[in-house]
């Protein structure tokens, strides 16, 4: 009944998520600069495509985005790289990583990370490497 419909949403959803999480890491997105306006404006649309899923889904247990991105590990993707692109500075990354990692939101690899942050312009690539140099995730 509801639930088959339920799954059906999220499998609907999960694969549009996973084409855009995919084409958003081998595309040539991944050589398209990003100034901060650019970054907020991909959260906008991330955030957008996360509500549009929610909508959906008619069931209460994926009505939050902790609940749907669990459900849909390509969509908790595209949220992970939306709030790593919108940091305001550098020095934020590592506590954004940290605390999200604490909450159980986090599994973007440092690799992923850099190379996403290395995208901003306003990011210079050297102090991006230096920040995450990758010392064995955990």
């Amino acid at each position: 009944g509801n639930e088959s419909v339920v799954f059906g949403l999220v499998h609907y959803t999960c694969p549009s998520a996973n084409a855009l999480s995919t084409r958003m890491h081998t595309h040539p997105l991944e050589q398209t600069q990003f100034t901060a306006l650019g970054a907020l404006s991909l959260d906008s649309d991330i955030r957008n495509f996360i509500n549009y899923s929610k909508d959906r889904v008619d069931s209460p247990e994926l009505k939050s985005n902790v609940s749907l991105c669990k459900a849909c590990k390509p969509l908790a993707r595209l949220a992970q790289i939306a709030l790593l692109m919108n940091v305001d500075d550098l020095d934020d990354v590592l506590d954004l990583i940290a605390s999200s990692k604490r909450k159980g939101n986090w599994d973007l690899k440092l690799d992923d990370a850099k190379a996403f942050l290395n995208l901003r312009v306003d990011f210079e690539g050297r102090k991006v490497n230096e920040l995450l140099r990758v010392q064995g995730e955990d």
